[in-house]
């Protein structure tokens, strides 16, 4: 038998995948620590905060937009993304999200396979703040949706 993966807000902290970095990463579902194949992060996003541009060869990687606003950039084409969006970059593309808004910008990422390079398990960790656990716990009250609807 396998025993569910539990994870609660107080026991959360955030990473940078390098040094500099303006975005930080929240394990959720990490394949070093729990033999998974996909990583489940919460990624975060300073004011004009961005990814590096990168690629994951054998990888698709999912976005779940919970607040504020940005651009994704995927092989050549931009798009605006915000709270509510859902978003897919195919296997071998070219990406990065950038923060356009005014404040933090939170997503729900989801790397299918991971490859590796989510991995934050030797990076400093540090304590999420109240911003990020606000965010967090707002997402635990979002409305959900009943069967007939």
């Amino acid at each position: 038998m396998v025993a569910p993966i539990l994870r609660h807000v107080s026991e959360l902290s955030s990473f940078q995948l390098r040094d500099g970095a303006t975005n930080k990463m929240v394990s959720l579902l990490a394949p070093g620590q729990d033999g998974a194949a996909t990583s489940i992060n919460l990624e975060i996003f300073d004011v004009d905060g961005r990814q590096n541009p990168n690629r994951h060869p054998d990888s698709a990687e999912a976005f779940y937009f919970l607040r504020g606003t940005g651009r994704a950039h995927c092989d050549g084409t931009s798009v605006p993304v915000r709270a509510g969006d859902f978003l897919v970059l195919p296997a071998g593309s070219v990406h990065f999200i950038e923060n356009t808004g005014t404040s933090r910008l939170y997503a729900l990422t989801t790397l299918c396979a991971d490859d590796g390079s989510h991995d934050g398990s030797s990076r400093p960790q540090r304590a999420l703040d109240p911003e990020d656990v606000a965010v967090l716990d707002a997402a635990r009250h979002m409305p959900v949706a009943s069967a007939g609807e």
